[in-house]
Formats: C-alpha cells, sequence, structure tokens
C-alpha cells in the first residue's frame, strides 16, 4: 500500500489522512493551551455486555498520538475518566502520554443510556472544566500550534443538515414537561465537536445544561441511530451560541488549512476490519511516536 491508496480511507470517514506522510513541525517549548480527552467506559462495559473496558491496539495508539502531539504544539494535556477509566488506562502505555490522569466522570453516565449517547462522557466533562478550555476527541490529531486567546468558541468544521441525522425539532419525542428553549433557530449549524474550545463561561454553562436537560427527556425517539446524541452533541451547541450571538472558529477554516488536522472517526472501522490497512496506519502511528515518545523522555 502507498500514500495515495491509504487516503482512500477518507471514503470511509476520515478527515485529513494525509497529514500522517508530513514530517513533525517543530515543537513549542512552554506551550500553555491545556487540553483535555475524556474517555467514559460505561459504553464499553455496555456493548460488551461483561464488565470488561478495553480498547484495541489501534485505538490505543492513535489516543497517545493524538495526547503527544497536543503536548508537543499547544501544552499540557489530561484525561478526564472515570474510576474504571482510570484503572484500564494506567496499565497501558497510553498512561505516559498525559500529564494527569482524573477520575472524575460518573461511571453511571449521569443515569443517561451511554449507547444512544456514547458521548455524553464528554459533554459532562466539559461541564466541569474551567473556561477557556479545549475538549479534543481521543481520535482527533492536531499537527501544528493553535492560537485561539480571545476567542469565544472554536470547533473542528460545521456539519450539513442532512434531515436523516439532523431532523426537525419536532421529531424528537421527550417527556411532557420537556420544551426547547423558544430563543433556539433550527437553521444553526450543527457544529461538530471532535475538537472544541470555549472561552465563553456561560456558553459553556448553558450548552452542557440543556445537552443533559435533552438527554435525560428524550423518550423512544425512532429512527437513525445517531440523530438523538448528533443533536445533544452538535445542534444544541449550535443553538446555543447563535442565540448569544457567538459564531463559531472552525479548524477547517484556519489559514493555512493545510496540515492542521486528522480526524480519525469513521475511518477506525476500515482500519479494523481491513488488516492491510490497518498495519499500514499503525506503522504510520508508530514512526511518529518514535519521535515523540523520545522526546519526552529526555
Amino acid at each position: 500500500m502507498n500514500e495515495k491508496e491509504f487516503c482512500n480511507i477518507r471514503v470511509y470517514g476520515t478527515l485529513g489522512a494525509d497529514n500522517l506522510f508530513s514530517p513533525l513541525g517543530p515543537a513549542v517549548p512552554g506551550a500553555a493551551l491545556p487540553g483535555y480527552h475524556a474517555l467514559a467506559t460505561a459504553p464499553y462495559f455496555r456493548r460488551r455486555g461483561d464488565g470488561v473496558c478495553e480498547l484495541s491496539e489501534l485505538v490505543l495508539l492513535t489516543a497517545e498520538l493524538s495526547a503527544r502531539l497536543w503536548r508537543r504544539f499547544n501544552g499540557p494535556i489530561r484525561l478526564l475518566t472515570d474510576p474504571a477509566g482510570c484503572e484500564y488506562v494506567r496499565r497501558t502505555p497510553l498512561a505516559d502520554a498525559y500529564d494527569e490522569i482524573l477520575p472524575v466522570l460518573d461511571p453511571r453516565c449521569c443515569g443517561i443510556d451511554p449507547l444512544k449517547y456514547w458521548a455524553a462522557g464528554k459533554i459532562a466533562a466539559l461541564a466541569g472544566l474551567s473556561v477557556p478550555c479545549s475538549l479534543l476527541d481521543m481520535d482527533m490529531l492536531i499537527w501544528r500550534p493553535l492560537s485561539l486567546a480571545g476567542e469565544k468558541l472554536v470547533c473542528a468544521c460545521v456539519e450539513f443538515t442532512d434531515e436523516t441525522v439532523y431532523p426537525p425539532l419536532s421529531y424528537f419525542r421527550t417527556t411532557g414537561d420537556y420544551a426547547f428553549p423558544p430563543a433556539w433557530s433550527e437553521e444553526a449549524a450543527p457544529l461538530n465537536t471532535a475538537f472544541v474550545y470555549i472561552g465563553d463561561r456561560e456558553l459553556k454553562d448553558e450548552y452542557t445544561r440543556e445537552a443533559f436537560r435533552f438527554m435525560l427527556a428524550e423518550k423512544e425517539t425512532p429512527g437513525y441511530w445517531s440523530v438523538c446524541i448528533t443533536f445533544a452533541e452538535q445542534r444544541i451547541l449550535g443553538m446555543c451560541a447563535e442565540a448569544r450571538g457567538i459564531y463559531a472558529k472552525l479548524l477547517t477554516g484556519m489559514e493555512p488549512e493545510d496540515g492542521i488536522m486528522t480526524h480519525i472517526w469513521g475511518g477506525k472501522t476500515k482500519l479494523e476490519s481491513d488488516r492491510e490497512y490497518g498495519d499500514f496506519y499503525r506503522d504510520l502511528c508508530l514512526e511518529k511516536l518514535d519521535i515523540l515518545r523520545r522526546e519526552d523522555s529526555r
């Protein structure tokens, strides 16, 4: 397999795969933009049904690369997880990639269905942070320094409002006492939070509060499996921000845009199921990690 063939993985939902082939830029000594990963184990326990949380080798390598890249270019990075996640990660090489591992998340997922709302742990992690704060998915790779001081909201990108995934508000089934805030506009663009920086405390508090209020009130909404979590995670942020007159800056709109990020996302399925792709990707990760590990050990 070569670079061109591997980069076809974008068809499977990966953004910026070509950045894996570029040499690392210079480190930024003393970079001071703290970052966070979030790992909630409830979805893994529920999915497996055997009380075990175990991440695959490729997921662990990706998370380690994400953490070490952040530390190289932007600042310290911490893992926010629950007690089971903390115990598990400390037994893996991933533990060395973090400045701190904090078991602060509710292992019961705050009473929310962890399969339907698999990103609820990320929203809970964000709720507990002080602003400004940067939260990135464990499969999000940031390849250069970010200058975000003074920004109120920065996200990975805007999503297109396909009604299959982003239906109208009237589609959702909720308990009788729930109502959508009247200030929300259905036209507000969904915001992809694979990376999110929030510098406005009131926005962060409102977003996380409203996301949990919806997740607790939603009951048996039919249809496509991801409509409820994308509403809670992406659309509520967009609607809360627009109602406050805040418009997100996007990583995909920054100059220069090339080389800023890689988001593995849907490509994980291809990497795990296709050995040729998976082995090629593993080698790419290990090549970069060899450099980053040696630098961090100095």
